[in-house]
């Protein structure tokens, strides 16, 4: 007797190469999926680590000092930084905490629908990044503000800068700065060693942004 499927005929061999073939057609269309869902965040990171480039850039040409160059970077790089340390946000989230302990998938439901689409954690980032670039010092900073990547080990964000000389219009010389970005990016969609061989990525952000400052004062000398 063979095992009788649907519309009551026999299963045969085609059926289970079926299968086989289907359970393998979905496996490689969710490995391309989560591939360009890497792919997406990676060259999301990239343009975060350009933007924190220019955002020092920016910095050190108005004059700030190191650390305060380094501050402004991290900012900038605040979506690749990782987990939130400092606060403990998961103080914060007591409420909804209690709520998803206690309250059905259905009551969740029409709570999240009743209630206007925000971020709390955002909210308290912008609260505090004034007082965290503005803080006495570094280790200071930290207790106000901090991020599991913005450690400035070898897989933290770190920033480099550098001036030349340039030669500006007439006589005038200005200053060009160079600052350059660097972040081991950590891979963190399923299956990402199947693409590349390492749970992280470096990237790189590089601006160049020319100081007016020297200009301005050969105008005034005149």
């Amino acid at each position: 007797m063979c095992p009788m499927i649907a519309r009551g005929r026999c299963a045969g061999p085609t059926d289970g190469q079926a299968l086989i073939e289907a359970c393998l057609v979905i496996a490689l269309t969710a490995l391309c999926l989560f591939g360009a869902l890497q792919l997406s965040q990676v060259l999301a990171g990239r343009e975060i680590m350009e933007h924190a480039a220019a955002r020092g850039a920016r910095a050190r040409t108005v004059g700030f000092n190191r650390g305060m160059v380094a501050r402004v970077v991290d900012v900038a790089a605040i979506p690749n930084a990782g987990r939130l340390r400092v606060p403990d946000f998961e103080n914060i989230n007591a409420a909804l905490r209690r709520l998803t302990a206690g309250a059905s998938v259905g009551e969740i439901w029409t709570y999240a629908l009743g209630t206007t689409p925000e971020s709390q954690q955002a909210r308290l980032e912008l609260a505090r990044i004034p007082d965290y670039l503005g803080a006495e010092n570094e280790a200071r900073a930290h207790y106000i503000l901090d991020y599991e990547d913005w450690d400035r080990g070898a897989d933290g964000i770190q920033y480099w800068a550098r001036e030349d000389s340039a030669t500006g219009n007439g006589s005038a010389s200005a200053s060009m700065t160079h600052v350059r970005t660097r972040q081991n990016y950590r891979l963190w969609v399923p299956m990402h060693r199947a693409f590349y061989a390492d749970d992280r990525m470096e990237l790189e952000g590089n601006a160049y942004l020319e100081a007016h400052f020297p200009l301005y004062l050969d105008d005034q000398a005149w």
